[in-house]
């Protein structure tokens, strides 16, 4: 198991064979990135209105991203499949991804980052709002304005704060382009933060979206929020252990050989 997030875990450790020590013989054991799980439970919850569909998560400071093809989650060759996060979206940054990379949609439109420079903006815009949503920085660091703050206000008509989301809805339009290039999914579910960004921001990313004149040949693609709570992920490992155990699915092991033998989760995985 590959965790970037968490520095001061070794490489490939062999989770799988672990937890199968301590566990009652023949329990079927199964670990992969959890957003994988917040895909199937969006699975779950849709049935067969959403059989093909990308699910971008996101939380404070991390992006990621799920892929359902034809009702089955898609993991692709190395369990990379999803990692929209690390999809670079900006050149020119010399801001460094915890995946070693410069650019990623992860550090250029997670709220932290919206957060971090929405007080310093403020003197381009001595009327918006936002002045009085200043709060103080905790253990020294800057003063920040929090992201609710910003999507209410956006949502009201404030400038700097429709200024901060058209820059995440650039950001993000870019890899919801790349990524309906690649695969053609027909919904993009935003879970998480940015489905509790309000109004503004769907509207702006389905106008950048359905706007690009290839992908408004015949259909648009609908880009909805999740609808889903933040343990989601743990609803949908159980529906997905529930249909192993007692339906007898079988888990395409063979599509992700490095979580055989071993026991090792996709890269970026957890149980």
């Amino acid at each position: 198991m590959v965790a970037p997030h968490f520095s001061k875990w070794k490489r490939n450790i062999p989770l799988r064979d672990r937890l199968a020590e301590r566990l009652p013989e023949g329990l079927p054991i199964v670990i992969d990135n959890s957003i994988r799980y917040n895909a199937y439970a969006e699975l779950k919850a849709r049935g067969d209105a959403a059989r093909c569909f990308y699910l971008i998560g996101t939380d404070y400071e991390n992006v990621v991203g799920g892929m359902v093809l034809d009702g089955n989650i898609d993991r692709g060759n190395a369990g990379l499949t999803g990692e929209v996060g690390h999809m670079m979206v900006d050149s020119s940054s010399d801001i460094v991804c915890v995946c070693g990379g410069n650019g990623c949609l992860e550090v250029a439109a997670a709220p932290k980052k919206m957060e971090e420079d929405a007080v310093p903006m403020l003197a381009e815009y001595p009327d918006s709002t936002l002045a009085r949503s200043v709060e103080p920085g905790e253990s020294g660091e800057p003063e920040r304005i929090r992201f609710a703050a910003i999507a209410a206000a956006a949502d009201a008509g404030d400038g700097l704060a429709r200024a901060l989301m058209d820059r995440s809805v650039r950001y993000f339009g870019m890899a919801i382009q790349n990524i309906i290039l690649a695969c053609d999914p027909g919904l993009i579910i935003i879970q998480g933060s940015y489905a509790r960004a309000g109004d503004y921001f769907l509207d702006q990313l389905r106008h950048r979206i359905n706007g690009f004149p290839l992908f408004s040949m015949d259909k648009e693609t609908r880009i909805e929020a999740s609808e889903l709570d933040d343990e989601s992920c743990l609803t949908g490992a159980a529906f997905l252990m529930a249909d192993i155990y007692f339906d007898g699915m079988e888990y395409e092991y063979s599509r992700m050989p490095h979580m055989n033998g071993n026991g090792n989760g996709a890269a970026n995985g957890t149980a």
